[in-house]
């Protein structure tokens, strides 16, 4: 069988978007090496391509000699231009805002959002363009194309490839949240729906990452959910932690992802004297690091938090691996409901204790029902009578169990961890592939 991969985050990016399929291909190859041949197309390679150049995570790149073939794309000098004048137009203000925050943001922000789509559609045309006319000689060798959104272009290479050569079959795959349905025309909405529509017609199966993606495609389309996961190979051993520290690994996309509750438990043990503030720590390693510094300091924790920003991945895992808790957040609101983040994937292997906060006004998340069997806790904000207390007594239990024996222990579900393991999800796709 031989695979052709079209995306754009894919090793060597550092981005938690390049892991996926690195690491689906990653274990294709190696359980069922003699059987598949993985090639990639994407722009990531080359840097002057790509609207936002990522930096090359170290983990990932060890992993690309399970790629076959990997097709590098000549620059366009049109893409050049427009990422020139993009940055000089929009890039200059880098708020991420979600509809519920509307209130608080000016016209001329949202004015630059729109900007924003808008060259992302005619970014994707361009490359598109390009990446068709780089392989569309070599289409007809490929059993199975694999296009992965975002972005938009590898939906339109696709769905060009497809139609000019029918026996193809084609795997459309959902691997951000950005997928899920929103009337927001500014959260990946109205253009989105159409988008979709047009350009996943010929698909024969469909992949999302969660069941609350509305992937908008034909009801006749096969569908799969294909979970994110972690790589067990990547496994930290857990340390001791020399001081009390929370961490906080990911990127925080705005107000909704505040870990408020956190730093209100935290505040009032340190007033109760039950937690000595000189030996807790919060740490933070992840893009929108001034963001977390200013929720630091709106919520009274400045003195005890430390913004490391962005970190190599492997710096990360070792990070975790060093916590006496970890810190996820997201939110839960109508169109947005949210399920495991991409760190969370990383949090389960690290044999850590976790905080989830689900912020927004829809109760009873995905998180709340599932982080037992991760010996965590989560905090909901819709429920905070019912759940702050338990945030507060978990956050103090693993206080004393480290002041006691200078450690903390996690009782956890491994066979629903397991589950999440590239190794297994590898499988799944093996199967789907083998039943197109």
């Amino acid at each position: 069988m031989k695979v052709l991969l079209v995306c754009e985050s894919i090793a060597p990016a550092q981005t938690i978007g390049a892991i996926r399929w690195t690491k689906i291909s990653k274990y294709l190859k190696k359980c069922h090496g003699e059987k598949i041949i993985i090639d990639v197309l994407t722009n990531t390679k080359n840097n002057s391509y790509v609207s936002k150049p990522c930096p090359k995570d170290a983990l990932l790149e060890k992993e690309m000699r399970y790629f076959d073939h990997y097709f590098a794309v000549p620059v366009d000098s049109r893409v050049i231009r427009l990422k020139n004048w993009y940055k000089k137009a929009v890039l200059k203000n880098k708020d991420c805002i979600h509809p519920e925050e509307k209130q608080n943001h000016s016209f001329g922000i949202y004015f630059k959002s729109s900007i924003r789509k808008a060259y992302q559609l005619y970014y994707s045309w361009i490359v598109s363009r390009t990446l068709v006319s780089t392989i569309k000689s070599k289409a007809g060798e490929y059993d199975v194309i694999i296009s992965s959104y975002p972005s938009i272009w590898p939906f339109i290479v696709c769905s060009k490839l497809k139609s000019k050569n029918s026996k193809i079959k084609w795997i459309c795959d959902f691997r951000d949240i950005c997928g899920r349905h929103t009337s927001s025309f500014l959260n990946y909405g109205i253009w989105h729906i159409n988008y979709v529509k047009k350009h996943s017609a010929l698909a024969d199966a469909v992949f999302h990452v969660d069941d609350f993606i509305d992937t908008h495609t034909d009801k006749r389309v096969k569908d799969y959910t294909v979970t994110n996961g972690y790589d067990p190979e990547e496994a930290v051993v857990p340390e001791n932690p020399a001081m009390f520290n929370l961490i906080y690994t990911g990127t925080i996309y705005g107000n909704l992802q505040s870990v408020e509750a956190v730093y209100k438990a935290i505040n009032e043990l340190i007033y109760e004297g039950k937690i000595d503030q000189n030996r807790i720590r919060i740490l933070y390693a992840g893009r929108n690091g001034q963001l977390a510094q200013l929720m630091a300091e709106a919520h009274g924790g400045a003195e005890y938090f430390t913004n490391l920003d962005v970190i190599p991945r492997y710096k990360v895992l070792e990070l975790q691996s060093k916590a006496a808790i970890l810190i996820q957040a997201a939110f839960n609101v109508e169109g947005d409901h949210c399920a495991w983040t991409g760190k969370m994937y990383e949090y389960m292997m690290s044999q850590k204790p976790i905080v989830y906060v689900v912020n927004g006004n829809i109760p009873h998340s995905f998180p709340s029902k599932y982080m037992e069997r991760l010996g965590g806790v989560c905090y909901e904000a819709s429920r905070h009578e019912e759940t702050y207390p338990d945030l507060k007594a978990y956050i103090l239990s693993k206080y004393r169990e480290w002041e006691e024996t200078g450690n903390v222990t996690v009782v956890q579900d491994r066979e629903y961890i397991e589950k999440y393991s590239y190794k297994v999800i590898a499988e799944q796709v093996w199967e789907i592939l083998n039943n197109l």
